[in-house]
């Protein structure tokens, strides 16, 4: 019987990726530890999502059985770009340690909370952006063939 080994093309558990300098394929030198979707942290935030979205479902059920008119869910603009932080936070587990002078005057370890700090600071959009694109990518998580 012919056995297929497909542990090459499962998704890693983690990945490196280097900070491309703003509009150029360069790298900064910041690199960052991303975990899979499959990391505790990563299912942490998942979990809490749909926590939110099931109570939220609730209370629109709520209103149809008490013949009220439903209201729109209203999120604003603000609340949103905390939640997609929280989702980039939630699948960065290290990085090298950094320096952004209009931050703090000390090279930045990773934290949770220095996390949150850099990645939703309004000057870091270009560092956000670069994560989402690679986090959404789920070939950014496997390993490189070994043939072409």
């Amino acid at each position: 019987m012919e056995v297929t080994d497909i542990g090459a093309i499962v998704p890693l558990d983690s990945i490196t990726y280097e900070v491309l300098k703003p509009g150029t394929q360069i790298g900064s030198g910041w690199k960052i530890d991303i975990a899979y979707v499959d990391h505790p942290k990563a299912q942490a935030w998942v979990n809490e999502s749909a926590r939110k979205g099931a109570k939220r479902q609730a209370a629109i059920e709520a209103q149809q059985l008490n013949g009220r008119k439903i209201k729109p869910d209203e999120r604003d603009p603000e609340e949103q770009r905390r939640d997609n932080i929280a989702w980039v936070c939630s699948r960065v587990i290290g990085w090298t340690p950094v320096k952004i002078d209009f931050i703090s005057p000390e090279p930045l370890a990773y934290s949770d909370e220095n996390a949150t700090k850099v990645l939703g600071h309004a000057k870091m959009g270009w560092v956000v952006a670069q994560l989402i694109d690679v986090i959404g990518d789920e070939r950014s998580f496997t390993k490189p063939s070994q043939t072409a």
